[in-house]
């Protein structure tokens, strides 16, 4: 009686997770942003990372840090059904010298805010960064996003579904390499009360730079040039009834290198850096 109760039992089990794991590899959704006018959506986030500075091949400084945030996105306009007007407001702590006593650092809270038109695949369309006017760290914003962009396909996904981006970029020397971001659909599952997509990410962004600006001493002018490379894994959870991201785990290889030209010379330099970090959904409303 008890090995048969036992079978039953086991059966009863694999049966079930047959039929979940069926289910779940035959459901389609299509997987989209939505924008609704008053929207607004607000994370928590936290990373950590491990960051060596060269110049001249000589190791000048390392830092090991650890941040907690807040970012609001809100909903600015909604131009029409595939796109609208956001702002992100990215709340943080720094640390500086205490007025009072330079031997010392207090931590203070701070903030940047960013403007940007997205489209329902998660494509920034144009972004306006409210912390700089400098045209190169603009246009580097923007070629960041560019290859960050998941680009949701049109057509509905399952179990399995596989997408790629491949971007293009134009080298300082006039090389081109490609920025290729791959992304699989592992799974479906009921996250912070939504009905979520678990989407794996693995890719890698090549963004260049130059600028010329005032070296912070007043001694004259620098020209830095430089590429910046990452590779990235991660995996996402979008609610994709209510089109919204409710969470993001992500980590990360950057390595820079470039040269800075000052009147007295050139110097070499190269930042290697290594980390992580997480979102997830603390509050939303309007949608």
């Amino acid at each position: 009686m008890k090995k048969n109760l036992l079978f039953c039992s086991v059966f009863i089990l694999l049966l079930s997770i047959s039929l979940f794991q069926c289910g779940t590899e035959n459901k389609e959704v299509i997987l989209r942003l939505k924008f609704n006018e008053n929207q607004s959506v607000r994370w928590s986030s936290s990373s950590k990372s491990h960051t060596e500075y060269f110049e001249n091949d000589s190791l000048v400084s390392v830092k090991n840090s650890s941040h907690k945030s807040e970012s609001v996105e809100e909903v600015l306009n909604v131009i029409d059904e595939n796109s609208a007007r956001l702002r992100l407001t990215y709340y943080y702590e720094i640390e500086q010298p205490d007025k009072n006593d330079s031997t010392k650092m207090k931590t203070v809270q701070d903030s940047s805010v960013m403007e940007y038109i997205q489209d329902i695949h998660a494509v920034n369309l144009d972004i306006f960064p409210g912390d700089t006017n400098s045209i190169e760290k603009i246009e580097y914003v923007k070629k960041l996003y560019e290859q960050l962009a998941p680009r949701y396909p049109d057509e509905p996904v399952s179990v399995g579904y596989k997408w790629s981006n491949n971007i293009k970029v134009m080298l300082q020397d006039g090389k081109t390499q490609d920025a290729i971001s791959t992304y699989t659909v592992k799974g479906f599952v009921k996250e912070y009360g939504y009905d979520c997509a678990i989407i794996e990410s693995i890719g890698n962004t090549i963004v260049p730079f130059q600028s010329e600006y005032e070296c912070e001493d007043g001694s004259g002018k620098v020209l830095e040039t430089r590429i910046d490379q990452r590779k990235m894994h991660g995996t996402s959870y979008l609610a994709y009834k209510v089109g919204i991201l409710v969470k993001e785990d992500y980590s990360f290889e950057y390595i820079s290198e470039g040269t800075k030209t000052t009147a007295d010379g050139e110097i070499k330099i190269k930042t290697i850096s290594n980390g992580s970090q997480s979102y997830f959904l603390i509050d939303v409303s309007g949608i």
